[in-house]
């Protein structure tokens, strides 16, 4: 494109060819038109001025204007120039009549963004470097696809996209100094709204037969033969010229409305999609609600049956104990005192169980204080690849509950009595569950989670106490059996408060500490 219309203009410049002349106006009055049009405050009898001005200066220097020219950037500053300078004379010659002029020639009830940031945007496009100016014009002004703007600027498509975007960001960094506040996408609104303009059909015409009567030097048989085509089409020209200026505003006007109306109707679908997206939400959230209740009094039901099962499983095994075929693990070992003594009290109890692979012991019942008990859970996993050595990690957890709580959970079957000291073995999916449920209904106290190394046959201690009634004393021995299954044996001591800190231990509870080997 920028070589056909130099090529016209040389064509022109060498032999004065009519028809190449013609076509430049043609294809650039629109853009003449609109720019005058936008500096001069919607003045079109100005603007009709200044695009006949621009085009007569244009003939004049079509010899001096130098190869590589984008012929769209020069017409746009050249616009600027004549316009600025007829404005200035138009303003000192009778400012009052130039306003009341302006307000008859408004057409428009309201102002759009055109009209309030058009009378900036060419002084804007000014201030950008020529490439950027010409990359803004061409795509927007001009209306051209970015194939087209890279064909004219000498880029592929992809170089052409970038520097528009690089121009339209500076473009609104030079608005955003000015004290106006534009978005990229509304910046491009803008433009594109500019570009939109257009220009009396009888415009291009008549600045062609201003061209001719201004005299311009081109080769005398093409200079007689516009003038003679323009004297016999003169007073058409200037008559359609007339009716078209009156037009204008009305077409601006439709053009308006029509794409408020398009905004509109994108707005109010919108709106729509909106609403149901809302109400969609509002179902959902309603639906995750009944699900979160359902789940919290699930768990609440799972915990209660896991504390079932286990008085159950220990009923059972104190049942067989007593017919005397019972299993190995299941015998309770006599205590010296009950574990129901008073909290100042103290007491022994026992047990010796046989814990499978990834198994835990539950266990507990004991007292801690007035209307409070403690459960343990205690997981032994034998270390190290060389069972002569019988390295075994002893995990424990430690929960303290009020006795109504653990009622209510299930697990009042776990009060000692007497001598007795109940327990049951979990698998790991069973521990798993049971400590999130213990853990996040946030009901019980997590007294304490020490963690033991010891040696097989060597008793590992830990201990807790909250200084102001009892503390208790577990003393764990294991002993490394067949596929990892870890035989326990686990020794209770209660004895009255001493002054100390609750999670008090005799073997540091965290990090994991060894026991002393034999």
């Amino acid at each position: 494109m920028v070589n056909e219309d130099l090529q016209l203009l040389r064509e022109y410049s060498a032999e004065g060819s009519e028809t190449a002349f013609r076509e430049l106006v043609g294809r650039y009055t629109a853009l003449v038109y609109s720019t005058a049009l936008r500096r001069l405050h919607g003045r079109n009898d100005l603007a009709a001025d200044v695009s006949q001005q621009v085009f007569v200066d244009l003939a004049r220097k079509a010899s001096r204007i130098p190869s590589g020219t984008v012929l769209a950037g020069w017409l746009h500053r050249h616009t600027g120039y004549i316009a600025s300078n007829t404005l200035r004379s138009e303003t000192r010659r009778s400012d009052r009549e130039r306003q009341a002029h302006h307000f008859t020639e408004s057409t428009h009830s309201g102002t759009s963004l055109l009209e309030q940031l058009g009378s900036e945007l060419d002084s804007a496009l000014d201030e950008l470097n020529e490439a950027d100016r010409d990359a803004l014009v061409l795509r927007y002004l001009k209306q051209m696809d970015l194939k087209r703007v890279g064909a004219v600027l000498d880029l592929s498509e992809d170089a052409a996209q970038k520097r528009v975007s690089r121009a339209t960001e500076k473009l609104r960094l030079i608005f955003s100094r000015r004290g106006h506040t534009v978005s990229l996408v509304v910046l491009g609104i803008l433009l594109t709204e500019a570009g939109l303009g257009t220009a009396p059909h009888a415009l291009a015409a008549g600045i062609v037969a201003a061209v001719a009567a201004a005299g311009v030097t081109q080769p005398a048989a093409a200079s007689m033969g516009l003038s003679a085509f323009f004297m016999k089409t003169s007073n058409v020209v200037l008559l359609a010229g007339l009716a078209l200026v009156v037009a204008a505003p009305l077409i601006l006007q439709r053009h308006e409305i029509e794409r408020l109306s398009a905004e509109n109707k994108s707005l109010s679908s919108e709106a729509q999609r909106f609403h149901q997206e809302r109400d969609k939400l509002s179902s959902s959230n309603e639906r995750l609600r009944d699900g979160t209740e359902a789940a919290r009094a699930s768990r609440a039901e799972l915990m209660r049956l896991r504390g079932e099962l286990a008085r159950a499983r220990a009923e059972l095994a104190q049942a067989k104990h007593a017919a005397g075929n019972g299993p190995k693990g299941t015998a309770s070992t006599p205590a010296a005192e009950s574990a129901d003594t008073q909290p100042g009290d103290g007491f022994k109890a026992g047990l010796r169980a046989t814990i499978p692979a990834g198994g835990t012991l539950l266990t507990g019942g004991w007292i801690t204080s007035p209307g409070h008990r403690a459960i343990l859970l205690v997981k032994p996993s034998p270390e190290g690849r060389d069972p002569a050595q019988e390295q075994v990690l002893v995990e424990s957890r430690i929960y303290e509950g009020s006795e109504e709580l653990l009622t209510r959970l299930g697990y009042s079957g776990f009060f000692l009595a007497g001598s007795e000291m109940r327990h049951t073995t979990l698998s790991a999916e069973e521990t798993t569950e049971l400590i999130k449920s213990l853990e996040v209904d946030g009901e019980l106290t997590t007294v304490s989670t020490p963690r033991v190394i010891t040696a097989g046959g060597i008793a590992a201690s830990i201990a807790f106490g909250n200084g102001n009634d009892r503390t208790l004393q577990f003393d764990m021995t294991p002993h490394v059996v067949s596929q990892g299954a870890v035989d326990l044996q686990l020794q209770v001591k209660s004895s009255p408060a001493v002054p100390a800190e609750r999670d008090a231990a005799a073997v540091p509870a965290d990090p994991t500490v060894k026991a002393p080997k034999p």
